[in-house]
């Protein structure tokens, strides 16, 4: 029952994108609308991720057998393709190639981005701190605030912060 919920999920948004497909007359294609209404209905928690996700995996899954179909077609009108069999193998090719570069490119920036990002939080947290007598406000292994409490609230906390910005410049 739990799959047949996460299917009517995905139907229900496939016709609104279908609807919205003959209402707006936009050079869109229908499932480009359903993924798009898909997307806000998961972003804004209109939907949960686990009522779709169980039937969304399964059709990944599957989803190279769709694909099936269309290649018997392509094999069966080889004739007809002849003319542009070349420069239609070509672009497939050079597009393929194209867009796996650009992926990786994006992926390795975004992961070094993130390495750097960690790595600066790693040598902010990694520094040691060191606090001159008069800045402990207490004797012995807890520090104390001005007012006297425990655990640096109400001053110890901001000198440690402003001690760790000033060597951040």
């Amino acid at each position: 029952m739990k799959y047949v919920k996460e299917v009517m999920w995905i139907i229900a948004f496939t016709f609104l994108g279908e609807v919205l497909n003959v209402t707006l007359h936009l050079p869109i294609p229908a499932g480009v609308y359903g993924m798009i209404l898909m997307y806000l209905a998961l972003s804004l928690k209109i939907v949960k991720l686990e009522d779709v996700e169980g039937a969304g995996n399964i059709l990944l899954d599957t989803m190279t057998m769709m694909f099936i179909p269309a290649a018997v077609k392509i094999m069966t009108a080889v004739s007809d393709l002849r003319p542009v069999l070349v420069p239609y193998i070509i672009i497939v090719v050079l597009s393929t190639a194209m867009v796996m570069a650009a992926t990786g490119s994006i992926s390795q920036f975004i992961l070094r981005r993130k390495e750097k990002k960690q790595q600066v939080f790693e040598a902010l947290n990694d520094e040691e701190i060191s606090l001159e007598p008069h800045e402990t406000f207490g004797i012995g292994r807890r520090p104390l605030s001005p007012n006297g409490e425990m655990d640096g609230s109400n001053g110890y906390a901001e000198i440690v912060k402003e001690k760790k910005e000033k060597k951040e410049v």
